[in-house]
């Protein structure tokens, strides 16, 4: 069991080093921007990159530790999904060791499409360790988003 939980964290770390660099997940947190994603997982990021294509300034929020959802927490080296639906259609890569958004793709190549997309459009406006629990609309239709951190308290 000790040998196993060895492999598996070793091979989580060299996942991690393949990833592209999303900048900093830790740090002050603005009192003002334009939009404010809840999750850095797919659908988190994806939100965000619109938002960013739409001219808006944006923060993620998240409460784990890192990006990528479900798909870093609860997929295994087995996990597959069919991204030929137009949701897990995120980049495609290009350049040395690329492949074609295929059917079936696994788990490390959601990822790391996950944080393609994260590093070229939203880089250093991920926080993590925040959980949200409230967000409240202000009479000018603005809104205040109330969180925790859960490192610091």
């Amino acid at each position: 069991q000790d040998q196993r939980n060895y492999v598996e964290h070793e091979i989580e770390k060299d996942l991690a080093k393949m990833l592209p660099d999303v900048g900093p997940t830790s740090g002050p947190i603005p009192d003002e921007t334009d939009c404010v994603v809840i999750g850095a997982g797919i659908a988190g990021v994806t939100s965000a990159r619109a938002m960013v294509e739409a001219g808006r300034d944006v923060l993620i929020l998240d409460r784990y530790e890192t990006l990528g959802g479900i798909w870093t927490y609860y997929a295994n080296q087995f996990s597959r999904v069919n991204t030929s639906e137009v949701g897990y259609r995120m980049v495609n890569q290009e350049g040395p060791g690329s492949r074609p958004n295929t059917d079936h793709s696994p788990t490390h190549d959601i990822l790391r499409d996950l944080f393609t997309v994260a590093a070229k459009f939203s880089y250093g406006k991920f926080r993590c360790g925040i959980d949200v629990f409230k967000v409240t609309q202000r009479n000018d239709k603005s809104y205040d988003v109330h969180w925790k951190n859960l490192k610091t308290g």
